[in-house]
């Protein structure tokens, strides 16, 4: 009877995972650990634990083959049995391959995948600000939805910040939804993405604008700039302004440039500012059988060059919501400018030389054996960045950020995502106060930088300073008030208590939990804490995101340290999903 119940209830197990034909497994059949089995009564831990079976819940047990699952029937009555099903994340995009020849030449899906050490993917642009210094960009395109597209720059005569579709084009390359259904996938979707349009009438600009467009750029943050425009002649003041935008840590991305046709074909012709040395200079590609090989049919090919990638029958967005396909070195240039998003993701100071060379230890060599004048480096590659990149021996965050500091990790995981920077000279100062202004724009940033539109009352917040957005926005959704209606103390320092109660407003903003709270009592000052401050001083503590100092004590009015704060953001934002 025994060997009978242990075969029927093998039988009715081997009919859950399929049958396992001379060929192999059944591959279409769901992988799984083991096997549930559930009773009409909980069993006797003893019993079960004879069985060799863990209780997974009150009446269901697991077993780790079908002859544990079968001993459990006779100790009781079966209800069900079912295998132990591998279950996964839905992510969108693991495992996603784009039907696009250009990304998947370069194997951009290892980008899409990469995740730290946590788990966490961090190789997608997050934190980092790349500017398209070209035509403009069309922010409402379906395929730009979910992308972080900041405020508009327009230097050229285009009232609405878009002249053509080269910019959106590009943008489309940079950050277009991966897997959404639509034909185009960006390399660094979560990228933010400051559009700069210095052209009119169709693509044309000057040299004014241009160094302009540029200037502007490095003024508002950006950390790489995509610049797939160029001439013929050399010029002074756009060789400055690219070589004064990479002595400011900016990594300047370009196109090699395409001949004219009809123009004579030469290793001795130059595109500026695609020949200078402070740029990152892109030849482009096109497919060739099984491979790739550089089009000799458009692209400029000379020692200026600093890679290939592809760029010819490349598709991407177009201004009336659609997808186009074009060819030119300037696609080619934007899948070399996402792999400057990535370095910057990974280090906020690397910068063009650095950049370099990880493309040198990287790139697949084609061509002539070393460098030629046609694939420069060579080919880009994506997971051999990533390769090179992960086992780059970065310095320090800031020089004042020493590795074995308490707040090294969490220093490194705000300026990791752009949302506190340095206080000059490769320092962050950890010791310094942060400032009412300091405090809100870090919050703004970790939202995303969202818009607001009331007018601001505060005689003391200009317009047009590094805060006033953000001031604005933090007003607006009332996470921080103002002394009164026309005074809010940017430079005013912030202390515990102020801190605690700004994220508290917050996490109710966003309707994250701020339920948790704890007493105050063990704390020898806990009597300090202001009435105002009571509740979310509680909650604070209780969420784990404001500890006690050495003494013991909570120092409620004491300023918070640029340390703390970054401590405390990286503990709010992971326990809020900011």
């Amino acid at each position: 009877m025994k060997r009978l119940l242990y075969l029927l209830l093998a039988c009715a197990l081997a009919a859950l995972t399929g049958p396992v034909l001379a060929a192999g497994p059944d591959e279409s059949a769901p992988e799984h650990d083991g096997y549930l089995v559930s009773m009409a009564e909980p069993l006797d831990p003893a019993l079960a634990e004879a069985a060799g079976c863990e209780a997974v819940s009150d009446s269901l047990y697991y077993a780790e083959t079908v002859w544990d699952a079968g001993a459990l029937a006779r100790l009781g009555k079966v209800d069900y049995m079912a295998t132990n099903d591998i279950l996964s994340t839905q992510d969108s995009f693991d495992g996603y391959e784009t039907e696009l020849w250009n990304l998947r030449s370069v194997e951009a899906s290892a980008a899409w995948n990469h995740r730290d050490e946590s788990g966490a993917r961090d190789r997608l642009g997050d934190g980092v600000t790349v500017a398209v210094v070209d035509s403009g960009v069309m922010a409402e395109h379906p395929d730009l939805a979910g992308a972080n597209i900041l405020d508009y720059v327009a230097l050229s005569s285009e009232t609405d910040g878009v002249d053509d579709y080269h910019g959106t084009f590009i943008s489309g390359i940079l950050a277009a939804g991966v897997n959404n259904g639509i034909d185009v996938d960006g390399m660094v979707p979560n990228v933010s993405i400051l559009p700069i349009c210095i052209t009119h009438n169709g693509g044309k600009t000057d040299v004014k604008t241009a160094v302009a467009g540029i200037n502007k750029a490095v003024e508002l943050g950006a950390d790489v700039i995509t610049f797939s425009i160029g001439g013929t002649r050399d010029n002074d003041a756009l060789r400055e302004v690219c070589q004064n935008a990479a002595d400011k840590g900016v990594i300047l991305v370009t196109c090699a440039g395409n001949y004219s046709a009809g123009t004579p074909k030469s290793a001795d012709r130059y595109m500026y500012p695609a020949a200078y040395d402070s740029v990152v200079t892109v030849s482009a590609c096109k497919q060739e059988g099984e491979g790739v090989a550089f089009d000799d049919s458009y692209s400029y090919f000379n020692d200026g060059v600093t890679v290939s990638a592809p760029g010819t029958d490349i598709t991407s967005l177009y201004l009336d919501g659609r997808t186009v396909t074009r060819s030119g070195t300037s696609f080619a240039a934007p899948v070399v400018t996402s792999m400057a998003i990535m370095a910057k993701q990974a280090d906020r100071d690397i910068n063009t030389d650095g950049y370099i060379e990880l493309l040198k230890a990287s790139s697949i060599d084609m061509g002539e054996p070393g460098f030629d004048p046609y694939y420069g480096y060579g080919y880009v590659n994506v997971p051999a960045f990533l390769d090179a990149l992960d086992e780059a021996d970065f310095p320090p965050v800031y020089s004042d950020v020493p590795a074995d500091a308490w707040y090294y990790d969490s220093v490194s995981w705000v300026s990791g995502r752009g949302i506190m920077n340095g206080t000059g000279q490769g320092c962050f100062s950890p010791d310094g106060d942060t400032s009412r202004a300091m405090m809100v724009t870090i919050l703004w940033r970790a939202a995303g930088e969202p818009s607001a539109t009331e007018p601001l009352s505060f005689a003391d917040v200009p317009e047009g300073t590094w805060y006033t957005e953000a001031v604005r926005w933090a007003a607006q959704e009332h996470i921080v008030d103002g002394y009164s209606p026309e005074s809010f103390g940017p430079d005013d320092p912030i202390t515990r208590e102020q801190l605690a109660t700004i994220l508290y407003r917050s996490a109710l903003r966003q309707g994250a939990d701020a339920e948790s709270s704890a007493e105050l009592d063990g704390f020898a000052d806990a009597d300090t804490v202001s009435p105002w401050a009571a509740e979310a001083m509680r909650w604070a503590v209780g969420a784990g995101l404001i500890n006690g100092m050495g003494d013991g004590s909570l120092s409620p009015r004491t300023q918070a340290s640029r340390a703390q704060v970054a401590a405390i953001i990286m503990r709010f934002s992971e326990n809020n999903a900011v």
